[in-house]
């Protein structure tokens, strides 16, 4: 086997195995123009990027509105460490397609989010409703917000806009947040390494 078709060979497996899923990007390039604050918040809060090849995702992502009303004033002051938290807390570690969130909220009601994953205790979960005109109620224990529509869902990912922002009463004491979900540049040197390993054995 040629040199050449090595390579040609790892890059193409490097790239497949490394499809991610670019949260900011979704949210910059969605036709409302309703979500470019969100997206500016996860990208100062390091939350990059999706790998659906190990991780189901559901997110509920505040519209410009969310943020600009008087409710959400709260969130403004926050540190980054702290709004990464409560973006965290708008996540749910499941795939629920459009069709399963509304029959989800007729079966089971509260889910953790991804907040809870990072306290290690159960406080901080969204509960699921429908309402009376067939809308899709997410809250916690102090705000609640309609899901407005679907921004992205391809499985195993789903990203819906809702109308306010689900700001915890209480935040917890939590360690800075990671530089990215999945590093584009831990991908690439990946990529890197491999050619040059199989460079090496053939050398």
């Amino acid at each position: 086997m040629s040199l050449i078709t090595i390579i040609i060979i790892i890059l193409s497996s490097s790239s497949s195995s490394s499809y991610i899923i670019n949260l900011p990007k979704i949210l910059r390039e969605d036709a409302s123009h309703n979500y470019t604050i969100a997206s500016s918040q996860f990208l100062k809060t390091h939350i990059y990027y999706i790998n659906p090849r190990i991780q189901q995702l559901t997110v509920f992502v505040p519209d410009n509105q969310a943020f600009a009303d008087a409710s959400a004033a709260g969130y403004k002051i926050l540190s980054i460490e702290d709004k990464y938290f409560v973006l965290k807390c708008h996540m749910i570690n499941n795939y629920l397609s459009p069709s399963l969130l509304r029959n989800y909220t007729k079966m089971w009601h509260l889910h953790a989010t991804m907040g809870t994953s990072i306290t290690g205790n159960e406080k901080y979960t969204l509960n699921m409703t429908t309402t009376v005109n067939g809308s899709v109620e997410i809250s916690n224990t102090v705000v609640r917000a309609i899901v407005t529509g679907t921004i992205y869902d391809r499985y195993p990912v789903a990203v819906y806009g809702v109308n306010q922002l689900l700001l915890p009463r209480e935040l917890p004491v939590i360690l800075p947040p990671p530089t990215a979900d999945v590093s584009t540049t831990a991908v690439c040197g990946f990529k890197i390494f491999a050619l040059l390993f199989f460079i090496f054995l053939i050398v």
